[in-house]
């Protein structure tokens, strides 16, 4: 496959929290492009977040079609069509366990393009709130502050049975892209919204998404944390050498065994030691911070 300079959706969540906002911008390219394998007559069979790449310019691509389903010619849509692949197929074909349609666990050869509505239903849910449907399924307005008519759009893309689902990726889209436009009931319009400026976007860390720089660098050391790590080794060196000068080179004479140096007392060793360790800190703590 082609290379994808960016990173899949399971690395993002890892980052931070999404914001509905930022699942608004992703899911309706999803959902297009669902339709677009579905109306070629594929259905992918395991859509989760390690198979959603996000490139450096904001570009949703599904990806690993490893396990994916060629339906019957001119099968396109929702019906169920015959599969390609031989009867005797194995259980890897079942997708993956939390994203996996009902149907796939059942009759895993006859699943159709409401199979991938479903796991992406489960994706969705999973970028509002943070986590996996339960059982009982409850809808995220009740474990995140979101627009409560995301509710009825996610529960019904995660009925269990495929016929209560949305048959088309494209009408789930159309949905969702209806309620990020519009303020909720008995809200009044911002001025951004009055003005069609589209919600913000994600990026990994906590600033805004604009389209063109949803990736970061990631392969990067952050100057911060060399420098913090510079600071940290001034910290641990610096006061040793000064202690073996003067902690351990100079003090008053104790009692010793003939023919053995003299020294300073143990404890005043370990005092010094702690004002040279307490003396640095103070000075360096703020800038390796």
């Amino acid at each position: 496959m082609e290379f994808v300079d960016g990173l899949n959706l399971r690395q993002l969540l890892q980052t931070r929290k999404f914001t509905p906002e930022e699942a608004l911008a992703i899911v309706p390219s999803l959902c297009d492009a669902l339709q677009f394998a579905h109306d070629h007559g594929i259905v992918h069979r395991d859509i989760k977040p390690e198979n959603i790449l996000l490139d450096r310019t904001g570009r949703v691509k599904v990806a690993d079609f490893g396990i994916a389903k060629m339906l019957g010619a001119g099968n396109g849509g929702a019906t169920t069509g015959e599969a390609a692949a031989p009867a005797s197929a194995t259980q890897s074909t079942l997708g993956t366990p939390g994203y996996s349609a009902p149907e796939q666990k059942t009759d895993p050869q006859r699943v159709d393009s409401r199979a991938d509505i479903y796991s992406l239903g489960v994706v969705f849910y999973e970028l509002l709130t943070g986590e996996l449907p339960g059982k009982p399924l409850q809808p995220p307005s009740k474990k995140v502050q979101i627009d409560v008519r995301l509710d009825e759009v996610v529960l019904r893309a995660l009925e269990q049975k495929p016929e209560l689902r949305y048959q088309q990726a494209s009408v789930l889209k159309t949905q969702i892209e209806t309620i990020a436009s519009t303020p909720p009931p008995n809200v009044a319009p911002t001025a951004a919204s009055a003005a069609g400026v589209p919600p913000v976007a994600m990026e990994p860390q906590n600033q805004s998404f604009p389209e063109p720089s949803l990736i970061k660098e990631n392969s990067r050391f952050s100057r911060t944390a060399i420098a913090g790590a510079g600071w940290m080794a001034f910290f641990l060196i610096v006061p040793l050498l000064l202690f073996w000068k003067w902690g351990l080179m100079q003090g008053t004479p104790v009692a010793s065994s003939p023919g053995e140096p003299s020294g300073p007392a143990w404890w005043q060793v370990a005092l010094r030691l702690l004002i040279l360790m307490v003396m640095f800190l103070c000075v360096t703590a703020p800038f390796g911070a």
